[in-house]
């Protein structure tokens, strides 16, 4: 549709990255399999654990089942899963699987009975059997019918590990839309004060507001950051769609990204007001629930859709901001 234009502003909050040389670690290491991919089920598999006892998928059948990826496994590691999950082990209904490469001295830990099954030696074939990205320790959470609920990196990920087997098990799950409700305006939203500036810059143009707690390849914001660079090289010669992504980085480590993805329109850094409320959410509501947000807004600047992790409307999502703009043909 000829005359209307669209910009995307993704506001990607990196929480976790400390230092540059990890960032271009991570990047060019990770492929562009998805985290949570296939298979999306339990996998089937016999295995011996750690004490010799013969594991067979069907163990897990009827349970909750958490999936933790552990390179090296040493004290440290396995104390602080076996306390991190000290509330669901005392239940009937739950299991936890330890994969790891070198398990040391984990037997001093456990019991045989325990509902804590660790399995050494086969790190990576695990890793290729539950379809998980090769280069980063990973968490998941299966349902008692054994589909994949949620996955994510485990590094210095406690919250994120908390909240995922809160909104899973203990059913108290959080919508970002407690935050901010479809209907309400963005010059409303103090917090979101930078992104309402760019708005009245641009009258007219429909926006994306995109908030992330991680940028990986091998995650939905690589996902969310390839579809964005799909639409901005769709319309990229007829002028539909402009975008913009704003970030809580230095200079140095904004271009490692634009790089990495590919990204050739404008990277802005986030403001210090919007990246201090942002972290005050992801204390108060988990990090895991306030990654990869997504808010369309309108021409008037309204919240018309809303993406978040609990909804699963990834695909309905932007489908939806296609249409808005007026560009069904795409093919994706």
């Amino acid at each position: 549709m000829a005359g209307i234009s669209v910009i995307l502003i993704a506001a990607i909050l990196i929480l976790s990255i400390k230092d540059r040389p990890k960032l271009v670690s991570q990047l060019n290491n990770v492929g562009k399999n998805k985290l949570i991919s296939s298979p999306s089920y339990f996998p089937e598999f016999s295995s011996p654990d750690l004490f010799g006892a013969q594991r067979n998928s069907v163990d897990f059948r009827g349970k909750y089942v958490y999936v933790q990826f552990v390179k090296d496994l040493r004290d440290n590691n396995l104390g602080f899963i076996i306390e991190l999950l000290s509330k669901y082990t005392k239940r009937t209904d739950f299991l936890a699987l330890v994969i790891s490469e070198n398990a040391h001295n984990s037997k001093s830990f456990l019991l045989p009975e325990d509902p804590i099954y660790v399995i050494a030696g086969k790190y990576d074939e695990f890793k290729s059997l539950f379809g998980a990205s090769l280069c980063c320790d990973i968490f998941s959470l299966y349902d008692k019918e054994g589909k994949l609920l949620y996955s994510n990196y485990s590094q210095n990920n406690e919250d994120g590990i908390k909240h995922m087997l809160t909104r899973y098990i203990d059913k108290q799950q959080f919508s970002f839309r407690t935050i901010i409700s479809e209907g309400r305006n963005i010059a409303d939203i103090d917090w979101l004060e930078q992104i309402n500036l760019l708005v009245n810059q641009n009258k007219g143009k429909y926006y994306v507001v995109c908030l992330m707690a991680h940028v990986c390849s091998s995650c939905t914001s690589g996902s969310i950051i390839d579809r964005l660079n799909l639409y901005y090289e769709k319309s990229s010669n007829n002028g539909i769609m402009n975008v913009i992504i704003l970030l809580n980085h230095s200079y140095d480590d904004i271009q490692i990204l634009r790089k990495h993805f590919n990204i050739k329109y404008d990277l802005i850094a986030a403001d210090d007001k919007l990246t201090s409320t942002w972290r005050t959410f992801a204390n108060e509501y988990g990090e895991a629930e306030l990654t990869n947000v997504a808010m369309l807004l309108n021409a008037k600047g309204d919240v018309i859709n809303i993406m978040e992790p609990s909804c699963g409307c990834f695909d309905d999502f932007f489908n939806k901001l296609r249409i808005t703009i007026g560009e069904q043909e795409y093919e994706e």
